[in-house]
């Protein structure tokens, strides 16, 4: 498969049908976000960064327009770095990607970043008064009998099925005003969307149902937010998006953050998000952000009816699934005020408070107890071209603590550090917050220091480091005592020539655990043991013809506890090609094989998928993989993609037969 593709390619070159142009299309999830995201895909959900990712891949940011907070969204982009182009542009006109070469301080890797996200309108602007329409259909589908697992039938189809309709029309003609160094947009518009999904197995076409009303007034710098929204601010621990920083392949960039308040979101994602009313105003450098939810989410009751445990699944195949859905009610007020001082200083305090319409009592000493909930906090944020110096405090409704402060510096030109420390009470409640972690919970019961490290030195080498310490002062669900743990990683990337390129990736893990087999008079003598994760990794990149790209990796994994003599181990190789054959055509196809010794030692593998569509599946067993993906652009009216895989192991990811086969479709409309 790849070597027919590579044939077809080269009869186009060498026909005279290839016209090289960096600017066709592109089948997303590839570098920064691998980078950023591969690592993390292993501990935490990314799909809701992923969806991110998505809307700023469909509606770039006019970099001539868009704020410091809105830049520092994009995979890589630093506070410093975000403050460099907002700092360049009231002086100089950022019209395309040469001028950006042109600020100080700015990585060309950075620019290359960024490209995807952003859009260069100059003085133009950035959106014309003619309504937007676009439609996007996906199917999913299992080539299986029936989407039964382990013995278990489920309700509905083995179709995964997702449609979303946004769209855009303006209230009055928008042009840019200036003043000084003041640059501002007039003219209102308005922005809609409708989202259903359904996964494998429910019946219900529309299980998950998302909408969303925006309405952006730029002549008072006010954007009103109706149906489901997604509230930032801060470092995190009061409120943010399911999604932030986590321990990767970018070690100082994400550290500090900047928050944009109450912004619309159409996730598939269920945790966090609020459902209601919502405004942002901004005036003279005050901001304002208010919000009210009234949402009803899934959970699991026990027999006096008190809500034990709060389901983020989103999962109702089953009668026992279908039970939890819509079962607790929550209403939240909240509010975040912020000021801005204009010497790179910007402060905020945030807070919430919401009531649930049934008794929640989660399991665990320092469990949430109850049907009211709050939390509020203050936070602190420096930055200028070379530093930024974060922190924030926030405290919940028993006053139980929570405090995150740090740093990030571009010492030299070719050298940036960050550090960050994390304290978080082991009785903070918060469902809400989303601060730098390690641990699953969220901001409770941990604390640690963090220390990342980038370094150039020279162009084609680029070196990033990170450790993490973190210790959970009370027992965890894997550690029935005081435990603790360490993450290092240590990743290096070469560009031999122009189209040539090494990776290489060392990261180590130990965190303890408790082992099960020991009585509770063991544990008390012994304590838990550690268990580690060591993974290596080395991928080799090519560009040999103009567009074409192709890939080879190698993965070693090993796990194991300390005691234990023999570490399981896994590993993985693939080889992929992607080529952008003309503008409107571009194919990627990769073939995986693996072999692990269980599912502790599982290996990843984030692959490209449909756009909008991110896919990192855990491979364990002794099997392969493959897929092939093709994406067809008819001008900009309708795009299709088309994407095939193939899983066969002896320990199948799908069912007991080792054989997972999906093929997925998608139309796209742009009307």
């Amino acid at each position: 498969m790849l070597i027919l593709i590579l044939l077809v390619r080269a009869q186009l070159c060498r026909g005279g049908g290839w016209q090289e142009s960096r600017d066709t299309l592109r089948i997303p999830g590839v570098e920064m976000s691998t980078r950023i995201v591969e690592p993390a895909s292993e501990t935490i959900d990314v799909m809701p960064y992923l969806d991110n990712l998505r809307q700023l891949e469909e509606d770039p940011l006019d970099i001539s327009h868009a704020n410091a907070a809105e830049l520092q969204q994009i995979p890589g982009m630093s506070a410093q770095a975000a403050y460099r182009i907002v700092t360049y542009r009231k002086s100089h006109p950022i019209e395309s990607k040469k001028d950006l070469h042109n600020i100080e301080g700015l990585e060309p890797e950075v620019i290359e970043a960024i490209g995807p996200y952003v859009t260069f309108m100059g003085k133009t602007s950035r959106r014309n008064s003619r309504p937007v329409l676009n439609v996007r259909l996906r199917m999913d589908r299992k080539l299986s009998e029936d989407p039964a697992s382990d013995g278990v039938r489920y309700l509905g189809a083995p179709d995964k099925v997702y449609t979303r309709i946004a769209g855009r029309f303006s209230l009055s003609p928008e042009s840019r005003k200036s003043k000084g160094n003041d640059e501002w947009l007039t003219g209102s518009s308005l922005s809609f969307g409708l989202l259903t999904s359904k996964d494998p197995g429910e019946k219900n076409y529309a299980d998950l149902f998302r909408w969303q009303i925006e309405a952006n007034i730029p002549a008072c710098s006010t954007r009103l937010v109706l149906g489901d929204y997604l509230v930032d601010g801060g470092q995190g621990l009061v409120f943010w998006r399911p999604s932030g920083f986590s321990k990767g392949g970018e070690a100082t960039s994400g550290v500090a953050r900047n928050g944009m308040g109450v912004w619309p979101s159409l996730s598939t994602g269920q945790s966090m998000t609020f459902r209601g009313i919502g405004v942002n105003t901004q005036q003279r450098g005050f901001g304002l952000h208010l919000f009210y939810s009234n949402k009803l989410s899934d959970a699991i009751t026990d027999s006096a009816g008190a809500i034990t445990h709060l389901a983020s699944d989103d999962l109702h195949r089953t009668d026992t699934e279908l039970a939890k859905r819509d079962r607790l009610r929550e209403k939240t007020f909240g509010a975040r005020a912020t000021i801005d001082l204009g010497i790179g200083i910007k402060l905020g305090v945030s807070g919430f408070s919401s009531r649930f319409d049934e008794s929640v009592r989660l399991s665990g000493p320092f469990g949430f107890q109850g049907n009211l909930a709050s939390a509020y906090g203050v936070d602190g944020l420096y930055t200028d071209g070379s530093t930024s110096v974060f922190a924030e405090i926030a405290h919940d409704r028993s006053r139980a603590p929570a405090a995150i402060a740090g740093f990030s510096a571009n010492l030299l030109s070719n050298l940036s550090v960050a550090f960050l420390f994390r304290s978080y009470s082991r009785s903070y409640n918060n469902f809400h917050s989303s601060g730098f972690s390690e641990s699953e919970n969220g901001c409770k019961n941990e604390s640690g220091i963090y220390t990342g490290l980038t370094i150039l030195p020279a162009a084609w080498l680029r070196i990033t480091a990170y450790v993490d310490q973190f210790t959970f002062p009370w027992r965890t669900f894997s550690s029935l005592m005081t435990s603790q743990g360490h993450e290092y990683s240590v990743e290096a990337d070469l560009r031999i020539r122009g189209n040539l390129g090494i990776g290489i990736q060392f990261r180590q893990k130990d965190k303890t655990e408790s082992n099960d087999l020991l009585n509770v008079v063991d544990i008390l003598q012994s304590g838990s043991e550690s268990k580690g994760r060591t993974t290596f990794r080395a991928t080799l990149r090519i560009d040999p013809i103009g567009s074409l790209r192709w890939q080879n990796c190698v993965e070693i994994v090993s796990t194991g506890l300390e005691h234990e003599s023999a570490q399981e181990r896994g590993m993985l190789f693939f080889q992929d090609l992607t080529d952008d054959i003309g503008a409107d055509l571009s194919v990627s196809a990769r073939i995986v094989a693996f072999q692990t010794e269980s599912y502790e030692s599982r290996v990843y593998e984030y692959e490209a998928d449909l756009p909008g569509a991110y896919s990192t599946p855990a491979l364990f067993g002794s099997g392969f993989r493959c897929y092939i993906l093709g994406h067809y652009r008819w001008g900009q009216i309708l795009a299709l993609a088309v994407k095939y895989s193939l899983t066969k192991s002896e320990k199948s990811n799908a069912g007991s037969a080792g054989e997972n086969k999906h093929v997925s479709v998608q139309l796209d409309f742009a009307l």
